[in-house]
């Protein structure tokens, strides 16, 4: 029962990232029995995604930590050399010539000049070491080079790959931006509005003049 979760895990982590396919709900049989309560006792005491990687061994942890870091290196050589280059890494893998590590130190050396100035835009960094390529400057390459005889299959998924690294890296900028702002903006209406309650209670002749002017100052920051 482990090893077949374990292959189900390990399917399911393969394809996370591709399309989910659209399909079409069958209509039950008017004849076909419902399920029992035992039946739905039985599913609810399947376990959890957490439960199962708990349940694994050390060495099954050891084994799948392997076959993720493969996986992740498979996918960083076919964005570099495109499919029909990569099934030579896969035959001198599967020989015993190659690690998949080794084989991805190769593939970068694999790299055409277009892909490595596709490269240089991607890490292109400030003088603070921030990374400063944008989705406008990843289009404007792709539409200087897309018609070129030299762009082809890795040229695309490698563009691919790197664009969408930008986007998730400007969505997550974009969002940190908005909290920032929103939490400015509470913080100022909450000092706005106990600015209120003490100049109220000065009016009434709860607290001095004195006390009002001090206690402005904590909460501007003065």
């Amino acid at each position: 029962m482990k090893n077949y979760l374990i292959i189900s895990l390990l399917m399911i982590l393969i394809i996370g990232c591709a399309p989910v396919a659209t399909t079409k709900k069958t209509q039950k049989n008017e004849n076909q029995p419902s399920k029992s309560s035992t039946d739905h006792q039985e599913e609810d005491q399947q376990p959890s995604l957490y439960q199962f990687l708990g349940s694994m061994s050390p060495e099954e942890h050891m084994k799948f930590k392997a076959f993720m870091h493969n996986n992740k290196k498979q996918n960083a050589i076919l964005s570099n050399v495109g499919s029909e280059r990569m099934e030579y890494y896969k035959k001198e893998v599967a020989a015993g010539r190659l690690t998949w590590s080794q084989a991805h130190e190769l593939s970068l050396k694999d790299l055409p000049a277009l892909l490595r100035e596709l490269d240089n835009l991607y890490f292109a960094r400030d003088n603070n070491g921030n990374l400063t390529t944008s989705t406008k400057d990843m289009l404007k390459w792709y539409d200087k080079n897309k018609l070129k005889p030299e762009f082809g299959e890795r040229e695309s998924i490698r563009f691919n790959t790197l664009y969408s690294k930008v986007k998730v890296r400007e969505n997550e900028t974009i969002n940190n931006r908005g909290q920032s702002e929103s939490k400015e903006k509470s913080n100022a209406d909450n000092i706005t509005s106990e600015l209120k309650i003490f100049k109220n209670m000065l009016d009434a002749g709860l607290i001095s003049q004195e006390d009002y002017d001090a206690k402005k100052k904590e909460l501007l920051g003065f």
